[in-house]
């Protein structure tokens, strides 16, 4: 078990910090003018405060009014940074840690446990999910999106479960794709650069009708990353992507149904493993992946105060690599309604099937999962009720009830309160449970870690291959979650987020030593030690975040945003596996942006990272600059920056050992658009 004094320790930590951020916003009340509570803020602000977001409590509610930590990336945040694809913009969200492995692969994650199949966090797009059942996390070089269709991002960090479900544990993005009613624009963007080889993008929207608008999208492009850790090999890859959107709207009616299609190849670095000499050695690989989706949502508007919602989507995704062949067909059926009852009380429910039939194959024995095909089932209900104990203190409780076929039934409530002491304060408290069910490989799969030389102290001169075995009975991680945070905003220059959290993990998975034996391993004899998955593990962590928005001067702004993890998970006997604590304890981000007239702009990214200690990874400074410059209303052309400060680091490791790094390099992308 983990050291309890830590936990106590934690306690006092959060505590402090709890305290520092009380004093913080009573000083920046009292040097507030009086007027304050009634003035509105200037209007940039005011769309940050009052804007709907969803992805807290799955019906639109004011940013100011939401009782989580929740940040919101808008288009004009991604188009500003310079970023050119999504975890690049996720950069920018107190709590997110970022690492890139290679072109193509990243590792993401929010309040810790940081993989490139970090299994922590769901991710959705347009509220459907992208979380994959074999590994228990997001495939990010399959995104199905294009970053020029995307409206917003919504990031919950902290526990989502009680409305999205099982593996909504630390946190939830879902990627809003902007609607073709409110954004008709055509546009045509295309990009050169050093890293970004070459790309181009085109949305061409069409109105059959005065209710009804059809986008096509259609995107392609080629990166580089950058040369092989130990290794002068480059990796890259090719991506094509089409895409339709179609919105319709009645009087009383909304109707959205998109659907994609895209294909990827792309050069993937690997770590072979092998019985005989040299053991391991980087390799380079072509992935082929394809796949697309469809997706149909329903909004029926009985009243103005109750609304039902119907979704439907399939999604299929198709991966061939060196490592393995991987199919995967998801179905999903959402039903939800929310009505509004004695004036005081917001009842949402909802009920809601998925099905997924995956198949595995391995290809070099350092992965299986037995069967090779496999069927699984969820069902879902959950409810939640926003009590309005007066106009300005709302109490929140909720559940969602799940059903798998692994570890059976699981609850997962949450209670929050929310006090908006001032049009521009809020004060908010949360207390949370979240569940991650077992993935394919963790439940019938077998992962091998690591092969190791013979040693010359054994009885025969047997290389060793350490490997992690599945577990049928294997049960689900737990989290129970205390969060608190405020809002403010003053003087129509300032705002500020704060959040604060104490995660207690239970039952978290690692492996149990077995005997050691020998065996055959690719037709050579080796010793075998086998780690069986059990739940014998625990955890805690607590942290804050912080993010302040400051207008400079009518044209300059500046965005900070701060966050603080500590953790500590029990590391287990000699006998027992465990992953390593992967985290980052300080991260910074600063952006300033400038508008120096109506045709120049001119932005600057910094970030910091404290590194990752159990992977030797430094902590690191980094920079991106962009220069905007619009000759015309219709036009633009940028000229964009990347990792100005590093030539030549390692982000991340992965934890499988199979698979390997890249150094990330300098960039410079001139990327010039046209809207017509």
């Amino acid at each position: 078990m983990y050291d309890r004094h830590y936990n106590r320790s934690g306690v006092r930590h959060l505590a402090s910090l709890l305290t520092v951020s009380i004093y913080i916003t009573a000083l920046l009340l009292l040097c507030a003018p009086s007027s304050m509570a009634n003035d509105l803020l200037d209007m940039s602000f005011e769309e940050l405060l009052n804007v709907e977001v969803s992805a807290a409590s799955k019906t639109p509610t004011s940013l100011m009014k939401t009782a989580a930590a929740v940040s919101v990336i808008s288009r004009e945040d991604i188009h500003r940074s310079g970023a050119t694809s999504v975890p690049e913009a996720l950069r920018m969200v107190p709590g997110i840690h970022v690492a890139q492995l290679d072109a193509n692969r990243w590792a993401v994650t929010v309040r810790g446990f940081n993989a490139q199949t970090a299994n922590k966090l769901l991710v959705m797009i347009d509220g459907r999910s992208i979380y994959t059942p074999t590994f228990s996390g997001t495939y990010w070089d399959a995104l199905d999106v294009s970053l020029e269709e995307i409206e917003r991002i919504e990031v919950v960090r902290g526990p989502g479960a009680s409305l999205w479900g099982a593996n909504a544990v630390n946190g939830v993005i879902n990627i809003i794709t902007s609607s073709t009613l409110e954004n008709d624009t055509d546009q045509l963007t295309g990009w050169l650069g050093s890293k970004e080889h070459g790309g181009l993008s085109l949305l061409k929207t069409i109105k059959p009708g005065s209710n009804n608008t059809v986008r096509l999208s259609l995107r392609g492009l080629e990166r580089d990353q950058g040369p092989l850790k130990g290794d002068g090999s480059n990796n890259d890859t090719r991506n094509g992507r089409i895409g339709l959107h179609w919105d319709q709207q009645g009087s009383k009616y909304t109707l959205r149904t998109t659907a994609s299609y895209y294909r990827e190849r792309e050069a993937t670095s690997y770590n072979r493993m092998s019985p005989s000499a040299p053991y391991n050695f980087p390799l380079i690989d072509d992935t082929n992946l394809y796949g697309g989706h469809l997706q149909t949502r329903y909004s029926y508007y009985f009243s103005p105060t109750s609304t039902a919602d119907i979704q439907f989507s399939y999604n299929h995704f198709s991966r061939h690599e060196w490592l393995y062949n991987q199919r995967l067909h998801q179905y999903s059926l959402d039903i939800q309604h929310s009505t509004k009852l004695m004036n005081t009380h917001r009842l949402t429910c909802g009920t809601g099937i998925n099905i997924n039939h995956d198949y595995f194959q391995s290809r070099q024995g350092q992965i299986n999962i037995t069967p090779k095909h496999n069927r699984t089932n969820l069902f879902s209900f959950f409810a939640q009720d926003d009590y309005s104990i007066s106009p300005d203190i709302t109490l929140t409780l909720g559940t969602k009830c799940e059903h798998n076929e692994v570890t059976g039934w699981e609850w997962q409530p949450n209670l929050r309160l929310i006090w908006q002491a001032t049009p521009k304060l809020s004060l908010w408290g949360a207390i949370s449970r979240a569940v991650r069910t077992p993935s394919h490989v963790e439940e019938n799969g077998d992962l091998v870690v690591s092969i190791e030389p013979p040693s010359t102290l054994a009885p025969l001169q047997l290389p060793t291959v350490i490997a992690l075995q599945g577990k049928n009975s294997i049960d689900a991680e737990d989290l129970l979650a205390w969060e608190l945070g405020s809002r403010l905003a003053f003087n129509d220059t300032f705002s500020c987020d704060i959040a604060m959290f104490i995660h207690d993990y239970d039952n978290l998975q690692g492996g149990e030593m077995q005997p050691i034996s020998v065996a055959i391993f690719n037709e050579q004899p080796v010793y075998m030690v086998d780690y069986i998955a059990n739940n014998n593990f625990d955890g805690y962590s607590y942290g804050a975040e912080v993010a302040a928005n400051w207008r400079v001067y009518s044209t300059w702004s500046l965005m900070l945003a701060y966050s603080f993890l500590d953790m500590k998970t029990d590391n287990g006997s000699a006998e027992e596996m465990t992953l390593p604590e992967r985290y980052t304890q300080h991260q910074v981000s600063l952006q300033s942006r400038l508008d120096i007239n109506n045709n120049w702009q001119t932005d600057c990214w910094i970030t910091y990272n404290d590194g990752i200690e159990t992977q030797d990874i430094s902590p690191r400074w980094n920079m991106h600059l962009r220069i905007g410059w619009q000759p015309q209303s219709a036009w633009e052309i940028e000229l964009i920056g990347h990792n100005l400060l590093h030539d030549d680091s390692v982000e991340i490791y992965s934890e499988l050992a199979s698979a390997g790094s890249s150094r990330s390099e300098r960039g410079v992308l001139l990327r010039a658009t046209y809207k017509y």
